[in-house]
């Protein structure tokens, strides 16, 4: 079970192949889970796509270098 606030960010670590990059593509939208339940402020949700992440009010932020190499961090991430 994992529990966030409203307005929290948050970072995942852990070791190689334990499944963080593929939490976060289930809670992203990217790819549907399998088994489990996702629960939005007390409700079960169905993430389906990206979209529907971002109308729950997930938001992911990638781990690249940059992704703009020419803009700055702060507009790289808005």
């Amino acid at each position: 079970t994992l529990a966030f606030k409203r307005g929290e960010a948050l970072g995942l670590v852990g070791d190689n192949g334990a499944g963080k990059s593929t939490l976060i593509n289930i809670l992203s939208g990217v790819h549907r889970a399998d088994q489990g339940e996702i629960q939005v402020e007390g409700r079960p949700v169905s993430i389906a796509t990206p979209r529907d992440a971002m109308d729950l009010g997930i938001e992911t932020i990638y781990q690249y270098n940059s992704m703009v190499p020419t803009m700055s961090i702060a507009r790289n991430l808005f």
